[in-house]
């Protein structure tokens, strides 16, 4: 699995603060070669704080935090340069409101954009005469409304759009997409000297093709949405659930060791047994767990969570194994 991919709110925070770093610090020789240096001084904070951000993000691929960091700097830097240099620089509350609708939730942003308002066009409140100061209040509103509008629908449109790619359609449980990105992102983890154990385990329904051809497809599937849902309601919410095939799901168990992940499955395995609306089916399930080794790739950590779970079909079914 590649680690270098980056999701697109890293290359948006990226490209932002790239960019205004890079816009910005022209302007720095420009101040001090003007001898303004208090504006000069305001810019070059800028820079240091855009590049910091930017190496951030580009070595941790966290964003949330990156992207309010980004966003705040971007807000005072806007009303700290109205308040020095004065209206002339309200040609840059534009793409300051746009570039933080990007960086944030659609609500935090459209606050922030107005306290920004608010505050910027007092510092200027005597530079605007009664039609200016009314044409930037409706200007500036209408691009807060329009931005909050945009980013409002992009990002329902993105979580539809990420449920519909990342999700199985049948159970609800994440896909095998999913999964591979958890197992990439602990990977990294662990190449980065966390030591934060995390386990898998990988199980599969007994006999499921006995099942389907006794009783039908539709009975089928309505028992693994059951399995689903006795799984989800047993297994913390920093754990995770993924079907990989047909009737074979992982659940990645953090900050637990193999023993810990053990004692999950076999509770899992007692609950399956013990559901009403599985065990009418004789419906068992077989368990391999797997713990993250140091400098495991995602595929090998996986391979011997499958290889567990094997033993356990070998060994009569309705059995948990630990990987060797």
């Amino acid at each position: 699995m590649k680690t270098s991919e980056r999701s697109t709110q890293e290359i948006i925070i990226l490209a932002l603060s790239a960019a205004s770093a890079i816009s910005i610090a022209p302007f720095v020789v420009f101040r001090v070669l003007q001898q303004d240096m208090l504006i000069a001084m305001v810019d070059f904070a800028a820079v240091i704080v855009m590049s910091a951000v930017f190496a951030y993000v580009w070595n941790t691929h966290r964003t949330q935090r990156a992207g309010q960091m980004l966003a705040i700097i971007c807000l005072l830097t806007l009303v700290a340069t109205l308040g020095i240099k004065g209206a002339g620089q309200i040609v840059w509350f534009y793409p300051t409101v746009i570039a933080v609708f990007f960086l944030v939730s659609p609500r935090i942003a459209l606050l922030l954009n107005i306290l920004a308002l608010l505050i910027g066009s007092s510092l200027i409140s005597s530079q605007l005469t009664l039609i200016s100061g009314l044409q930037l209040y409706l200007s500036g509103g209408a691009t807060l409304v329009f931005g909050y509008v945009f980013a409002y629908k992009t990002r329902a449109q993105h979580q539809q759009l990420l449920a519909m790619a990342t999700s199985d359609p049948l159970t609800g449980a994440q896909n095998r997409r999913s999964l591979q990105e958890k197992l990439q992102q602990l990977v990294a983890l662990r190449q980065r000297g966390h030591n934060e154990p995390a386990s898998l385990i990988l199980l599969d329904v007994d006999n499921f093709k006995r099942i389907n051809d006794q009783h039908g497809h539709i009975t089928g599937d309505h028992l693994l949405k059951a399995l689903v849902k006795e799984v989800t309601s047993r297994i913390r919410q920093t754990d995770s659930l993924y079907r990989i095939g047909g009737e074979e799901f992982v659940v990645v168990v953090e900050n637990s060791d193999r023993q810990s992940a053990f004692a999950l499955a076999e509770d899992l395995r007692t609950a399956i047994v013990n559901n009403g609306q599985l065990a009418q089916f004789g419906a068992t399930i077989s368990l391999g767990v797997a713990e993250l080794s140091v400098n495991e790739a995602g595929t090998d950590w996986l391979g011997r969570a499958d290889a567990a779970m094997y033993k356990a079909k070998r060994a009569g079914r309705n059995q948990s194994f630990l990987a060797v």
